[in-house]
């Protein structure tokens, strides 16, 4: 226990700072959820920019933003923690937290290109199964469920599909994607570091393998991470031509 609170205490403030926001966002998430019944990823997560719910705030509040389940802040804030405090303590605690929003940003137009380019090709097949787009019934920001099963069964496959058009995102993941890759490029050739290398060469490998596939429908999350990893990218390439940025 006490080499945990050494641990904590040893972090750079930003990091806290950050990971303690996506915790009470999280927390305050889940709570109201259970209690009232509001799903609020509804008013914070990040949609496309064709949406009529798109918000730009929406881009920097879902930068904080994960799914009710556990497992998603646990392994985000875990990869955070091994990543994040080695890029503030280069950087600064003010330009740390200028990457982490900078990657998030980068992220969203990442997954934003997705969503446009699923929007044609899902329409498309919408259309080519004899539904009028415009007719799509959406209640409470999904496919109504009632509308769908109306349905003949080879129409709803192709309407249910209709939920990647209008689905909404959550950045935090993808920001920390480009924290992966600033650690990556300014450790690569630390053999002290192995585990953590080793680590983020898989978890960059797996993104670019899910991003290159071929596929007929582009997957959100593997775009928002890219695009987070080339945020980072662009702020490596950045500071190594500046170095004034320390």
């Amino acid at each position: 226990m006490k080499t945990i609170k050494t641990y904590i205490s040893n972090l750079p403030i930003g990091v806290k700072w950050i990971v303690g926001i996506n915790v009470v966002i999280y927390l305050t998430f889940l709570i109201v959820n259970n209690m009232f019944g509001v799903r609020l990823h509804n008013y914070f997560g990040a949609y496309p920019t064709y949406s009529d719910n798109f918000n730009p705030l929406q881009i920097l509040s879902s930068m904080f933003v994960h799914k009710l389940s556990i497992s998603h802040i646990l392994v985000n804030m875990l990869v955070f923690l091994i990543f994040a405090p080695f890029i503030e303590k280069k950087f600064g605690t003010k330009y740390f937290i200028f990457i982490y929003l900078i990657c998030g940003v980068f992220a969203y137009i990442a997954i934003n290109y997705s969503f446009i380019k699923n929007k044609t090709v899902i329409e498309k097949s919408i259309l080519n199964v004899g539904i009028d787009v415009n007719n799509i019934k959406i209640t409470n920001y999904h496919v109504d469920d009632n509308y769908l099963s109306k349905l003949k069964l080879h129409q709803q496959i192709k309407v249910s599909d209709y939920q990647y058009v209008i689905s909404k995102t959550y950045g935090a993941s993808g920001a920390i994607g480009g924290m992966i890759l600033i650690y990556m490029l300014f450790n690569i050739r630390n053999i002290k570091k192995i585990m953590y290398i080793i680590l983020g060469s898989y978890i960059i490998y797996v993104t670019m393998c899910a991003i290159t596939k071929e596929s007929t429908l582009l997957s959100g999350s593997d775009y928002a991470h890219a695009g987070g990893m080339l945020g980072g990218l662009i702020i490596s390439l950045l500071y190594v031509t500046k170095k004034g940025i320390n």
